[in-house]
């Protein structure tokens, strides 16, 4: 008694269903995690107020030294935790229309579909990865920068090579073609008005 083997993967496809939607809402959930991590690191960094910054000085502990060490570089910090977070973002809204066009059906309404990967994707974020941990942050800006100055340190680490170019504005200014390119984008605005 031979078996089909497409009925087989369809039954192992089956099976394994409910452990991938585990899975990927469990990734959904850290990658939230992050980026409220992140978003709360950009509040908490850049809203410490001189006497926090004094004590840090002061201070003999390791976290406190990380902190100031990433405030030398303000700019590079900043571009550091906006290309993080939005890396993650992506990942959230990937993620989150993969699970959405795979668990539910959205042939039904196109309105449904765009409400639950819109809508409630955008709310999630925003409240979840942006409001919440930055009002946190606010509140405990020295604890929050210390707890989020190593792994800040890695991520500047890893995207340097992204944020030192987007930092120096005057490369994009000095590249062949620059300046003919403005005019050309100029010449096209004026066209379409």
């Amino acid at each position: 008694m031979d078996t089909d083997p497409s009925s087989l993967d369809i039954i192992s496809i089956l099976d394994q269903l409910p452990i991938v939607a585990i899975l990927n809402v469990s990734v959904l959930v850290v990658l939230l995690g992050l980026s409220a991590m992140v978003s709360g690191a950009e509040v908490a960094f850049f809203s410490l107020s001189p006497r926090d910054l004094e004590n840090a000085k002061d201070s003999q502990d390791k976290g406190d030294k990380q902190v100031l060490d990433l405030l030398e570089k303000p700019k590079e910090l900043l571009a550091t935790i906006l290309i993080s977070n939005n890396f993650i973002n992506v990942g959230i809204v990937m993620l989150s229309t993969y699970l959405s066009v795979h668990l539910f059906n959205l042939d039904v309404s196109s309105v449904l579909g765009f409400l639950l990967q819109i809508v409630l994707i955008t709310f999630m974020i925003l409240l979840f990865g942006e409001v919440i941990p930055k009002v946190y942050a606010n509140l405990n800006a020295l604890k929050f920068a210390k707890v989020m100055a190593g792994p800040i340190t890695i991520l500047e680490t890893a995207f340097r090579f992204i944020s030192i170019p987007l930092m120096d504005k005057r490369n994009l200014t000095k590249r062949p073609g620059y300046e003919k390119y403005i005019k050309e984008v100029f010449a096209l605005d004026n066209i379409t008005t």
